[in-house]
């Protein structure tokens, strides 16, 4: 099963992940719980955060957005995918054209530490 969340960023676009449960069934795919998504979007409300998007794991695969993933988001909206078994993690925005959605990549960089703490929590949930 894919672990799945909501991704944050304040005005200094700093990222933040909040973990929520997957209430997808099938294998290999995910879908953010309604009542997660909605604890965290009323909490958001007084805080400097916003949602900017969702992050989930491609336990087997790359680090790329599938067309299902893409159908899930809005247009602009970004998506954090890790690569469980490559150790790969992708930033990318979703994006629409003649109909068509992509995934388009985006900048990210990270310190080591940051990647070994998200890594440490993806261990609790496998």
């Amino acid at each position: 099963s894919e672990v799945c969340g909501i991704l944050t960023a304040n005005s200094f676009f700093e990222l933040n992940v909040v973990f929520c449960p997957n209430s997808e069934k099938t294998d290999g795919s995910f879908s953010i719980a309604s009542s997660c998504f909605d604890r965290v979007h009323n909490y958001l409300l007084s805080s400097e955060q916003k949602i900017i998007g969702s992050f989930h794991t491609h336990p087997i695969g790359w680090a790329n957005p599938s067309e299902g993933d893409l159908k899930k988001h809005r247009v602009g909206d970004l998506l954090l995918i890790f690569d469980v078994c490559g150790a790969e993690l992708k930033l990318w925005e979703c994006f629409e054209s003649e109909g068509e959605r992509y995934g388009r990549p985006f900048p990210l960089s990270f310190s080591q530490e940051i990647f070994k703490e998200f890594e440490e929590a993806l261990d609790d949930y496998f």
